[in-house]
C-alpha cells in the first residue's frame, strides 16, 4: 500500500494513513455497503420513470377539484401547478441520476472512479479528523487555485461554488496531497497539468474524492449526510403552526412570514435530495480523461481492478 504524510504536519498529530488498511478498516464492509454507490438500483423498478405522465395527473387533479371543492385547510401555500412542477423536476432528476448509475456499470473507467472514491473513504474515514487538522506544506494545491477567472463570468463562479461547497478546504487539500504523490507517473502518460482540460479534470477528480470522503468525524460521507432530511423535519414541525396562523390571523404580517418560510422549506425538502445526488453522480461522469484518472486510482489502490471486475460481473445483469 502506498502511504504518504505531509512534510510540515504538527508533531502532536499522527500522520494520516492515506490508503493504508488497518485491522479495524478490514472489518468495515458493512460501513462500505451502507455508503457505497448504488450499483444495484434498477431503473425499471423506480416509480420516478413515470414522470412524463405527471401533466396528465395535474389535469385530472384540476378536474377533480372543480367538482369536489376543498374541505380541509391547505397544508402549504403552494399552488397546484407549483406542486406538480416540483414533483416533475424531482422525478426527472432522480431518473437521470439512475441512468448515470447504470452508465457506470457499462463504462469500466467510470466504475473504477466511483468505486475508488468509496474505497478511499472506507480506508481513511478513521483519519479524516487528523487530515482536517493538518497544515499542508507550501506547494500543495488549494481549491482557489482552480477558481474561475473574472472573464469566465458569474455563472462559472456559481458552478464552481456549487461543486466545491460539499467538502471542506482541508479535506480537499488532503486528497490533493495524496494524489500529488503519484503525479510523476501521470506526467509520464502525457498528462500535462498546464493544459486547460488536464487542470479541469485534476480539479474535478480531487473535488469528487473530497466530496465522497468528507463527513462529520469521518463517520458519514457526502450522501449519508444529505441536507434534505433536517429541512423536511423543520417543515413538518412548522406546518401545523403555519396552518393555525393562517386560520387565526388571515393575511397579517406574521402569516406572510410563515408562508414564506414554509414555502422555502418545502422547496428545500423537495430539491436538496435530488439535486445533491444528481450533482454527486454527474460530476465524475463529466471527467474527460477518465481512463487516466482510473489508472491513477488503480496505482493508488492496489487490488482495485479485481474489485471493479467483481462489481461489474455481479451488477451488470441487474441493470436495464
Amino acid at each position: 500500500m502506498t502511504e504518504g504524510s505531509p512534510e510540515n504536519s504538527s508533531s502532536k498529530n499522527p500522520s494520516p494513513r492515506y490508503v493504508a488498511v488497518d485491522a479495524e478498516s478490514r472489518d468495515d464492509s458493512e460501513i462500505l455497503r451502507q455508503h457505497s454507490p448504488r450499483f444495484t438500483s434498477k431503473l425499471s423498478k423506480t416509480w420516478h420513470r413515470f414522470y412524463p405522465v405527471i401533466p396528465l395527473v395535474y389535469v385530472g387533479h384540476i378536474w377533480f377539484r372543480r367538482r369536489m371543492p376543498r374541505v380541509l385547510p391547505r397544508f402549504t401555500t403552494l399552488k397546484l401547478w407549483e406542486f406538480y412542477a416540483s414533483w416533475g423536476l424531482f422525478s426527472a432528476l432522480t431518473t437521470e441520476t439512475r441512468h448515470i448509475q447504470t452508465q457506470w456499470i457499462r463504462d469500466r473507467d467510470l466504475a473504477t472512479i466511483q468505486l475508488g472514491a468509496f474505497v478511499i473513504w472506507q480506508r481513511n474515514h478513521r483519519d479524516l479528523r487528523v487530515i482536517q487538522e493538518l497544515k499542508y506544506p507550501w506547494g500543495t494545491p488549494q481549491r482557489l487555485d482552480f477558481y474561475p477567472q473574472r472573464k469566465d463570468g458569474v455563472l462559472a463562479e456559481f458552478i464552481w461554488w456549487y461543486n466545491h461547497m460539499w467538502s471542506s478546504e482541508q479535506t480537499w487539500r488532503g486528497v490533493a496531497r495524496m494524489l500529488s504523490m503519484h503525479l510523476d507517473g501521470m506526467k509520464q502518460r502525457s498528462w500535462d497539468m498546464h493544459g486547460a482540460k488536464d487542470r479541469e479534470d485534476w480539479d474535478r477528480i480531487i473535488t469528487f474524492l473530497a466530496n465522497a470522503i468528507h463527513g462529520k468525524n469521518g463517520g458519514t460521507n457526502y450522501l449519508s449526510q444529505n441536507m434534505a432530511f433536517p429541512v423536511a423535519q423543520v417543515l413538518v414541525c412548522l406546518t401545523p403552526i403555519a396552518m393555525l396562523a393562517r386560520h387565526i390571523w388571515a393575511r397579517t404580517m406574521p402569516v406572510l412570514w410563515f408562508n414564506g418560510l414554509q414555502r422555502t422549506l418545502c422547496y428545500g425538502a423537495v430539491y436538496l435530495r435530488a439535486v445533491q445526488e444528481y450533482q454527486f453522480y454527474r460530476y465524475s461522469a463529466n471527467i474527460e480523461q477518465k481512463q487516466k484518472v482510473a489508472e491513477l486510482l488503480c496505482r493508488l489502490l492496489p487490488g482495485l481492478d479485481s474489485e471493479v471486475d467483481e462489481l461489474i460481473r455481479v451488477s451488470l445483469s441487474k441493470h436495464v
